[in-house]
């Protein structure tokens, strides 16, 4: 799956409410490719896309400007002109898009509407934000574990040349004269082992938390997935009705549409 770049000026910040960690580096897809269209969420300045079914030629986002955060389904090349558009509203906006028409609802009770409807999408994104960061602490317990495994990787690796070597200048002359040094690489050699051994258990250890965690994520994408399907069928009615009577503003439309 594709991840669009997303860069998006500070003023104001705006901030997705799916909250992945979206998180550290260790997080599990959180949905399967379903379609050509996506839903998207963001935290802080870090954003994460992900198919879903639905209709592809609409699109939709609810801009919280105290909250400083959006809430949407679009396509990924849409957050530039959202942003530019949306800046500088002072209240809650229903921004959507229909066949590649941009519009802007500030009507109150059209406006109350769609952070009804799309609340259960943030409590959602917010359960996936709190599991994504234990999944990122736990990778980053793996990391530092995989540092000290290469470290003794490549320890391991200098000893095992230095020995072979004193191994072949011995059988060379025909005598041991390098004894001392090979036991001394050699239980080096071994306690490395032995180490590395432990690492393997303590990686593996958090393997095993990673893997439920992993599958928690997955579902709740599926869930997330859906919610934003449903999400988009009943948001789409909303904004037709506020196209028909007058409450949605075009912004820089290619041509006129009428219900």
């Amino acid at each position: 799956m594709r991840t669009p770049e997303l860069r998006i000026d500070p003023r104001p910040r705006f901030r997705f409410a799916l909250g992945l960690a979206t998180v550290a580096l260790l997080v599990a897809p959180l949905a399967a490719r379903a379609g050509d269209h996506r839903s998207s969420t963001r935290t802080s300045m870090r954003s994460d896309f992900y198919t879903t079914d639905g209709d592809s030629n609409f699109g939709w986002s609810l801009y919280d400007p105290k909250e400083g955060n959006v809430t949407g389904s679009t396509d990924g090349d849409d957050w530039t002109d959202i942003q530019r558009a949306l800046e500088s509203e002072e209240a809650k906006v229903f921004w959507f898009k229909i066949d590649g028409d941009r519009f802007v609802v500030r009507d109150p009770e059209i406006v109350a509407r769609v952070d009804e409807r799309t609340q259960p999408i943030r409590e959602l994104g917010k359960k996936q934000g709190e599991l994504g960061a234990r999944q990122g602490a736990l990778g980053l317990e793996q990391g530092k574990l995989g540092l000290e495994q290469g470290r003794l990787g490549r320890r391991q690796g200098v000893l095992s040349q230095r020995l072979a070597r004193y191994a072949a200048d011995d059988a060379r002359d025909g005598e041991e004269s390098h004894r001392t040094e090979k036991r001394a690489i050699q239980r080096e050699i071994d306690e490395i082992g032995d180490r590395m051994r432990e690492l393997g258990e303590q990686q593996s250890e958090l393997g095993a938390k990673q893997t439920p965690l992993g599958e928690q994520q997955a579902e709740l994408g599926r869930q997330q997935s859906e919610l934003s399907r449903k999400a988009s069928i009943d948001l789409r009615k909303i904004a037709d009705e506020a196209l028909r009577d007058g409450k949605a503003q075009r912004l820089g439309g290619v041509r006129r549409r009428t219900i």
